[in-house]
């Protein structure tokens, strides 16, 4: 296990927060756990002093921790009209899921014969933008010898899953996408699937009607800024661009955008502030274990 951290002890930084408060879990729990009173995901990561495994949020759900109670709001009221109005509110998260599957079938050569013609509206067009790839590395899990450290269990586990993870602010999860271009450089993607386009403004005001673009766009680009920072320290291996790729309902239209330079500078450290604020709002593991969570469990953090 390699250490975070080579200098000597007496030269080392401050401990950092996460790891005071996240618990510790027993070696057999591997698996993702989503805590039922605020729908945070959990991932057991190795334990940065190589003691076993520490439970940590998700890139997703601790961004989503961050919004602000009128966003959250905004998304209770919208869940309320699809189920008043018979819609599923999960549809789209169900779509993504099945359009990722597209993708990583495309990605390794594998035929989609069973796909739905909804699906492939979103696919199509979206799978052109990994045509130019010399290399792909990783899509959901290795697809390269000498990352097998990324596991969390043994071949065949019904849990089984590769993640990545940031021990400096305690975090982890499963990037989409790692492949190389020409000259070597190393692309971090992220696949999105969306009914409305997504929208990149630069320091001008964004229109009302771009507004959830927009917003779907910049939080998209934190995730990936984070998972940069994991893939770096878990993998050993620097990332040159981040890409999102975004399907859209009509079949063959697709976005495409990089993130790179200065914006990715700026995201990266507006994503480490949530990490920041997420832990220290977090309940200790001492507290968790007075109110009845053990070692046993993943902890239910409170928003």
């Amino acid at each position: 296990m390699r250490s975070l951290h080579k200098t000597s002890p007496a030269a080392r930084p401050p401990t950092p927060l996460w790891q005071v408060k996240a618990l510790r879990l027993p070696g057999d729990k591997v698996e993702r756990y989503i805590d039922p009173a605020t729908g945070i995901r959990f991932y057991p990561i190795p334990a940065p002093d190589g003691d076993g495994l520490m439970a940590v949020p998700g890139v997703t759900s601790l961004l989503s921790a961050a919004d602000t109670p009128e966003e959250k709001q905004r998304l209770r009221d919208w869940r309320d009209r699809e189920i008043a109005a018979g819609r599923d509110p999960n549809a789209g998260r169900d779509r993504g899921t099945r359009v990722h599957g597209l993708l990583e079938n495309y990605i390794r050569g594998i035929s989609s014969p069973d796909a739905s013609e909804e699906d492939l509206d979103f696919f199509t067009g979206m799978e052109r933008h990994l045509d130019g790839y010399e290399e792909f590395l990783w899509s959901e899990r290795p697809l390269i010898s000498g990352w097998e450290h990324c596991w969390n269990a043994p071949e065949g586990h019904p849990d089984r899953l590769a993640r990545v993870w940031n021990w400096l602010y305690g975090y982890g999860g499963t990037p989409d996408l790692l492949a190389r271009r020409r000259r070597g450089r190393v692309v971090l993607g992220d696949f999105k699937s969306s009914s409305r386009p997504y929208y990149r403004c630069s320091g001008r005001p964004v229109p009302r009607w771009h507004e959830t673009g927009y917003k779907k766009y910049k939080k998209t680009v934190r995730q990936l800024c984070a998972y940069k920072m994991a893939v770096e320290q878990t993998l050993d291996l620097h990332v040159d661009m981040l890409q999102i790729i975004v399907g859209l309902p009509k079949r063959g239209e697709a976005q495409m955008f990089y993130i790179e330079g200065a914006e990715l500078e700026l995201e990266t450290e507006r994503f480490k502030q949530a990490a920041l604020q997420f832990w220290q709002v977090a309940p200790s593991a001492a507290a968790l274990r007075r109110s009845g969570c053990d070692a046993a469990q993943t902890p239910a953090l409170h928003r």
